[in-house]
C-alpha cells in the first residue's frame, strides 16, 4: 500500500488532490500530546512564538487522520510527500498571526462563553448529557493540561473566531459576478447544424513520396512503435498452489453438515402488497377481488403500478410477521388480507410460489470440494512463494527454481506498457506495473496480487520505442495524410458557409443546395450534453451573438466537420431547481469571497508582523516521529 502511495504521490493529480485538503485537526480539542522534551520553538509570528511541542503534537494529530484516510501508518517519508508537515505549521502561523491582530485590539472572549463552549464539548458529556467534571479534569491531564491553561486555550480560540467573523461577515461576491456564473450555466441556445462529410470534401489527390515523408515525420508519434520488454517470470497462481491436493470423502462429509443450512432453502413467494388507510377500504377491495376484480383492477383505481408495491421473492422471516402468515397461508396463488400492517390494512396477493428446495450431498460435492482446493491454495501459495524466496536468496536462478518445483517458467516477449503484446498473466495490472518498474536485467522483488497470488519477474530485455520506417507503416501514414487534407478540405468549405450564414443566408437554403438534410438541436443549457455538436463547437457557439455560426471538426472515425448556427438565445428557465442553483452559486462566492479576505488579511499582516521559521527544530520533530 505503501508502496503505490509512494509512486502515486509523484502524480501532478495526487498533488493536486493534497493541495486542496485543508488542516483538518483541531485547535483546541483533546489528544494525545506529544512527550518528545522539545522547548524550542518552530516559528516566530512578530513576538509570538509556536513551541515545537505544539506543532508536533499538532502534526500527530494531523498524521493519524490522513493514516486513517489511507488505512495504513505513515512514514516520514509519506508524511512530508503529502505536506503534512508544511500544512500543520501554517495552520499554526495562521493562529499566532490572528492572535497577534486580536492582541492588539485587546478582543477577547468573556467568561461566559468560555464556559458555555467547554459545556457544550461532547468530550466532558456524561452518559445521561450533562457536564462531568471529573471527566473533564481527567481527559485534560490525559492530554497534558491543566484547566488554567485548557481555559485559556479556549479564550483565545473564540476570540479569535470572533476576530474572524467581524473580517469576514461582510465580504459578499458582486452581484454581477454571480449573475454572469448563473448565466454560463443555465442560459438557453438552440442551433441548426449541417454534418460536411468527406463526400462534400471533393477529390483528394493522391500524396507523392515527398508529402508523405513530410506527413510521416511531422505526425512521428502516431507512428511510433512504443518501448517493448521480455521477461520471464514465476507465478504462483492458486492453481499452482493447489496442484495435486484432493480433499477426502470425511472432510467434505464434515463441511456439508457444517453448512448444511446453505444447501436447505426455504419456500419464497412472490408478493405483491397494497395498503389501505382502514380495513373497511381494505375489505371493500377485497370482496372486488372475489366478485371477479383483478389485482390489476385494484391498482389502476389507485393509479399506481405493480413496480409500486412489488415485495418481491421472499421468504416467510423477511416480511413482517402478519403479512407472513396471511401470504404463506395459501395454498396456491391468490389474494390474502386485510393484513394490519402496522401502517394500515393490506391485501397481498402471492402471484408465485417457489416450492422449498434441498441440495443433497452429491449434489453439493464438487462445490464444496472446489471451496476446499481453493482454501488449500490460499494458504499454500505463501508457502510456495516462501520456497521460492528461500532458493533465490541461495543464488538459484528462476529457471532453476522453476525446475526444481516443477513450476511454469513464464516468458512475456515483446510487451507494452499499455498490455499490447501481453499474454496470460503477462497482461494482469500488476505485472506490467512491475515490469515497467525495472531496469534492463533487473530481478524484482516477490509481489502479491489481490486474488492472493504471487510473482516474480525478471527483465530479460527493453527494445526502445522508435519511429517505424515509412516502408512499414505505408499505408497507415497515407490513410492519415488523406484524412487530413480531408478535414482540411472540409474545413475550408465550412468556413466559406459560416460567411454566408452570418451575412443573412438560411442554412436550411445551403443545406438543400448541397443536398444535405440539416440537423436542429436545443434549446438547451451548455451543460445539459449536446448529443449533435462535438464539445468544442458547443463552447463556441455559446459565445456568439444570434445569428452567428461556426465550424469544427467532429470526433468520429471517418473525416466529419460540423456547421452550427445559433439560431435563438434565451435566459434559463425560471424554475425552482434554476433558483436553488443561483442560491447556491451566491453561497459559494460569498464563501470565495471571505476566505479572500481572511487569505488577504493573513498575508499583509504576516508580511508587517515578520515570520521566521527555524528548521532545525522542525527535522528534529520529523525525527522524533515513527518511522523518522
Amino acid at each position: 500500500m505503501l508502496d503505490l502511495l509512494r509512486r502515486g504521490i509523484k502524480t501532478w493529480v495526487a498533488k493536486a488532490l493534497f493541495a486542496l485538503l485543508v488542516v483538518s485537526f483541531a485547535v483546541w480539542g483533546i489528544g494525545d500530546v506529544f512527550s518528545g522534551g522539545l522547548s524550542s520553538s518552530v516559528a516566530t509570528v512578530g513576538e509570538r512564538k509556536i513551541p515545537a511541542e505544539r506543532f508536533a503534537n499538532a502534526l500527530e494529530r494531523e498524521t493519524r487522520t490522513m493514516a486513517q484516510r489511507f488505512g495504513q501508518p505513515l512514514d516520514r517519508e509519506m508524511t512530508q510527500a503529502l505536506g503534512i508537515p508544511q500544512r500543520v505549521l501554517a495552520g499554526l502561523a495562521q493562529e499566532a498571526t490572528l492572535d497577534e491582530a486580536v492582541g492588539a485590539l485587546r478582543v477577547s472572549a468573556p467568561d461566559e462563553a468560555v464556559r458555555d463552549a467547554i459545556l457544550a464539548d461532547p468530550s466532558f458529556l456524561n452518559a445521561s448529557g450533562g457536564f462531568d467534571q471529573a471527566q473533564y479534569r481527567y481527559l485534560l491531564a490525559q492530554s497534558g493540561y491543566s484547566v488554567e491553561a485548557y481555559e485559556a486555550l479556549t479564550r483565545r480560540a473564540l476570540a479569535r473566531d470572533q476576530f474572524v467573523r467581524a473580517l469576514t461577515d461582510g465580504a459578499v461576491a458582486p452581484a454581477p459576478l454571480v449573475d454572469a456564473l448563473y448565466r454560463h450555466q443555465t442560459e438557453l441556445r438552440r442551433v441548426a447544424f449541417l454534418t460536411l462529410g468527406p463526400a462534400e470534401a471533393g477529390e483528394i489527390a493522391a500524396p507523392d513520396e515527398a508529402a508523405l515523408a513530410a506527413h510521416h515525420e511531422a505526425n512521428a508519434g502516431r507512428f511510433t512503435a512504443p518501448e517493448t520488454r521480455d521477461a520471464v517470470f514465476l507465478h504462483v497462481s492458486l492453481e499452482a498452489a493447489g496442484a495435486g491436493f484432493e480433499p477426502d470423502e470425511a472432510e467434505l462429509r464434515s463441511m456439508y453438515e457444517a453448512r448444511k443450512a446453505e444447501f436447505d432453502r426455504p419456500e419464497r413467494r412472490r408478493l405483491f402488497q397494497i395498503v389501505y388507510d382502514d380495513r373497511v377500504a381494505a375489505e371493500a377491495a377485497l370482496a372486488q377481488i372475489e366478485g371477479g376484480a383483478s389485482f390489476e383492477d385494484l391498482l389502476a383505481e389507485r393509479r399506481e403500478t405493480r413496480a409500486d408495491v412489488d415485495l418481491g421473492f421472499v421468504m416467510r422471516d423477511e416480511v413482517a410477521a402478519a403479512t407472513g402468515e396471511a401470504a404463506f397461508a395459501l395454498a396456491a396463488p391468490g389474494v390474502a388480507g386485510p393484513v394490519d400492517t402496522g401502517f394500515g390494512q393490506a391485501l397481498v396477493e402471492v402471484a408465485e410460489i417457489v416450492p422449498a428446495e434441498t441440495t443433497g450431498f452429491e449434489e453439493a460435492r464438487e462445490m464444496l470440494a472446489a471451496t476446499l482446493r481453493r482454501d488449500h491454495a490460499i494458504d499454500r501459495a505463501p508457502e510456495l512463494a516462501g520456497e521460492i524466496e528461500d532458493r533465490r536468496a541461495a543464488g538459484a536462478t528462476l529457471e532453476e527454481i522453476a525446475a526444481e518445483l516443477s513450476l511454469p517458467l513464464g516468458r512475456a516477449t515483446g510487451v507494452a506498457a499499455h498490455g499490447s503484446g501481453a499474454e496470460g498473466f503477462a497482461a494482469d495490472r500488476d505485472f506490467l506495473a512491475e515490469l515497467f518498474a525495472a531496469e534492463d536485467g533487473e530481478e524484482r522483488d516477490f509481489v502479491e496480487t489481490a486474488a492472493g497470488e504471487y510473482f516474480v519477474l525478471r527483465v530479460e530485455a527493453v527494445k526502445e520505442a522508435a519511429l517505424r520506417p515509412l516502408d512499414e507503416v505505408r499505408e497507415e501514414v497515407e490513410a492519415d495524410w488523406r484524412a487530413a487534407r480531408t478535414v482540411e478540405a472540409l474545413e475550408t468549405k465550412a468556413e466559406a458557409l459560416v460567411t454566408r450564414i452570418e451575412g443573412g443566408e438560411e442554412l436550411a437554403a445551403i443545406a438543400a443546395e448541397l443536398g444535405l438534410e440539416p440537423g436542429a438541436e436545443g434549446p438547451k443549457a451548455r451543460v445539459q450534453g449536446w448529443a449533435s455538436l462535438p464539445p468544442a463547437l458547443v463552447e463556441t457557439i455559446f459565445r456568439e451573438e444570434e445569428g452567428g455560426a461556426a465550424f469544427a471538426p467532429a470526433e468520429t472515425e471517418e473525416p466529419v466537420v460540423i456547421v452550427a448556427a445559433l439560431v435563438s438565445i434565451a435566459p434559463g428557465e425560471a424554475s425552482e431547481a434554476n433558483a436553488a442553483l443561483r442560491q447556491s452559486l451566491e453561497r459559494q462566492m460569498n464563501q470565495m469571497a471571505a476566505s479572500d479576505a481572511l487569505t488577504l488579511f493573513i498575508a499583509a499582516k504576516q508580511a508587517e508582523l515578520g515570520v521566521t521559521v527555524n528548521d532545525a527544530v522542525i527535522d528534529a520533530v520529523m525525527t522524533s516521529m515513527p518511522g523518522g
